[in-house]
């Protein structure tokens, strides 16, 4: 099995069937998806009672335009498919 079928694997359910090693890239990955949820709440947390910092803002507003232009330039690569 290679890393990419590895990575497309869901990590939940995990498969007991699967080679331990295979098992705890899955677990890691489910763990980085949980940390990356807490992170975000928290986050969302301190904009709420304003004690966010405004580097964090700043970055935090970086991150999203980096993703609304990855998700813009799928789109346009889709709609030139068509």
């Amino acid at each position: 099995m290679t890393l990419e079928e590895v990575e497309r694997l869901p990590f939940y359910p995990l498969d007991p069937h699967l080679p331990p090693v295979v098992q705890l890239k899955l677990r890691c990955k489910e763990l980085n998806f949980l940390i990356g949820k807490l992170q975000e709440s928290l986050a969302a947390k301190m904009i709420e009672d304003h004690s966010l910092p405004q580097s964090a803002l700043i970055l935090q507003k970086h991150r999203k335009e980096e993703k609304d232009d990855v998700w813009l330039a799928e789109q346009l690569k889709k709609a030139k498919g068509k």
